[in-house]
């Protein structure tokens, strides 16, 4: 499962970019799924220190840009190193620049949701893990670098009871629709 930083969130200031070792993947926790935890609004995952994405995920990528481009992708404010575990609390009071985090045992802070179109990506070294923009027509980074390329767009969250609902300022253009009673 893949994140995106959202710069214009403060506190984070690790430059734009992620931690040194997280490349931008969670840890999975099953079939290119990763476990969030919740309390209350704040949530957190933990980072997953490989370069490469699974076999699983290559496939469900593959899939999703083939079948249905529109995935739900989780935009971090902050990345904590914890050494205790998950961290628990929003991020008042944490060290939010990335200082200290270097992938293992370190954690993102889900801001919000985002509903995002892939129209190309590339998230390692072969032909099985990229595909080219549907806009460009090339494969939208080079070399070492991992990245997806698309738009926002608007829409309801998948399997929204299975995530925290967005709130004010945290809906990155997503909502929930949910059932009542």
């Amino acid at each position: 499962m893949l994140t995106l930083h959202d710069p214009s969130k403060p506190p984070c200031s690790f430059n734009g970019k992620d931690t040194a070792g997280g490349f931008g993947y969670l840890q999975p926790t099953g079939s290119c799924e990763a476990t969030i935890v919740t309390n209350g609004s704040d949530q957190w995952a933990n980072i997953d220190t490989g370069s490469s994405a699974t076999n699983d995920c290559k496939t469900r990528l593959a899939n999703i840009y083939a079948n249905g481009p529109v995935v739900d992708i989780p935009v971090f404010d902050c990345i904590v190193k914890s050494t205790t575990g998950t961290p628990t609390g929003g991020i008042a009071g944490k060290d939010c620049t990335g200082a200290g985090a270097s992938g293992a045992g370190s954690y993102y802070h889900i801001a919000g949701w985002a509903k995002f179109y892939i129209s190309g990506y590339k998230i390692g070294g072969g032909p099985d893990t990229e595909r080219p923009s549907r806009v460009g027509l090339a494969v939208p980074c080079s070399g070492a670098v991992r990245c997806l390329s698309g738009w926002f767009v608007r829409g309801p969250l998948a399997g929204a009871a299975t995530v925290v609902p967005p709130t004010s300022g945290s809906n990155f253009g997503s909502y929930a629709v949910i059932p009542v009673g």
